[in-house]
């Protein structure tokens, strides 16, 4: 996957999750979805990150190292995603009714 292809994936991805949250901010209390549908998506986001990510590192080792900067931030960027999926992901869990 090229650099440019890849920012774009994570782009969605990360677009997807702060929809997810937008979507349970706004909407009212009568149709509320419950607890369980937005920590499979954000598992279903996260495992979708992860593989994006080795995808992109298993191409850039075969691939040369021009714009290694650039290769570099992403990977940075996947990184911060992941921890924040895993800490959201670590909030639901602790707040889930038992």
């Amino acid at each position: 996957m090229s650099t440019k292809k890849s920012f774009f994936v994570l782009f969605f991805i990360d677009l997807i999750l702060i929809g997810v949250y937008t979507l349970y901010i706004v909407i009212p209390e009568e149709l509320y979805l419950g607890y369980y549908p937005i920590g499979i998506i954000q598992i279903i986001l996260m495992v979708g990150t992860i593989i994006s990510l080795v995808i992109y590192i298993k191409n850039w080792k075969i691939k040369s190292n021009k714009g290694k900067l650039k290769k570099l931030l992403l990977i940075i960027g996947y990184v911060i995603s992941i921890i924040w999926m895993v800490y959201s992901l670590f909030i639901w869990y602790a707040f889930l009714p038992r």
